[in-house]
């Protein structure tokens, strides 16, 4: 599979149009579905994410880890980015894959922010106080869906759980699947189904390796719990942004070749 362009079903010679692009932000997405500039932005971002932990003291860690912190706030953005554009691709496809990503991520933004509690001050209903560990009106911190509630084997239904499966299969395995075995690369393209390239879906492995090397090895002991779960949030807004890349790069598939759609 040619994993800089996906061919039209009707030939695997169909030509690439050149988008006209101004200047800027619109110049430096432009690469006519090409990964490389994917793969060096997404790799300066984990550097400058994780580099925080050398940069700053324990403080401005925290502020930046917690609630509403920065990283938090960079998941969402980057997380509603990702369902406006493959909400805008499915528009112009019709794959049903691109609205349930869309979905997906659009869900993801709304438990971020929980769905605007803070940000309209509105106060939880008193059945959620009761079951929300964070007496939020969301749905990740439902006490049968929160990991921290869930030990062992019952993290296996806590949304942590299965995002990390998401990321992971989707993000991760499944391009380097699609590359090495026939059959599995037959199988996506008889469900259309879109699927990362491998050199940016390697990014989820990355920055999932990087947080446990971080969390296990290189930060100092004795810090409060709240500037070890900063480096979870690191990683979190780290997929986050990698999947806001990835939506990117299928719209310039798309853009690049009207008559793109996975198959």
């Amino acid at each position: 599979m040619d994993i800089d362009r996906i061919p039209d079903s009707a030939s695997d010679e169909s030509p690439t149009t050149t988008i006209p692009l101004s200047s800027g932000w619109a110049a430096f997405l432009d690469i006519h579905g090409g990964w490389k500039i994917y793969a060096l932005v997404l790799l300066l971002f984990l550097t400058a994410s994780y580099s925080v932990f050398l940069i700053f003291g324990e403080d401005t860690i925290i502020g930046l880890g917690k609630e509403d912190g920065f990283f938090e706030d960079l998941t969402a953005v980057s997380f509603i980015v990702a369902s406006i554009i493959f909400l805008k691709i499915y528009f112009s496809t019709r794959n049903t894959w691109f609205l349930l990503l869309a979905l997906v991520f659009f869900v993801g933004f709304g438990e971020e922010i929980s769905w605007g509690q803070r940000i309209f001050d509105v106060s939880t209903p008193l059945f959620l106080k009761k079951v929300n560990t964070q007496n939020e009106i969301n749905i990740h911190n439902l006490k049968i869906f929160n990991a921290k509630d869930n030990p062992g084997i019952h993290k296996l239904h806590t949304i942590s759980f299965l995002y990390k499966c998401f990321w992971f299969l989707y993000g991760g395995i499944l391009p380097i699947a699609v590359l090495r075995i026939r059959s599995i690369g037959s199988i996506a393209g008889k469900m259309r189904l879109p699927v990362p390239p491998a050199p940016i879906g390697i990014f989820f492995l990355v920055n999932w390796a990087i947080f446990r090397i971080t969390l296990s090895f290189l930060l100092p002991l004795g810090r409060s719990p709240q500037f070890y779960s900063s480096v979870g949030e690191i990683m979190e807004c780290g997929t986050a942004f990698i999947f806001m890349a990835l939506s990117i790069y299928f719209l310039n598939q798309r853009n690049s070749n009207p008559k793109w759609n996975p198959q």
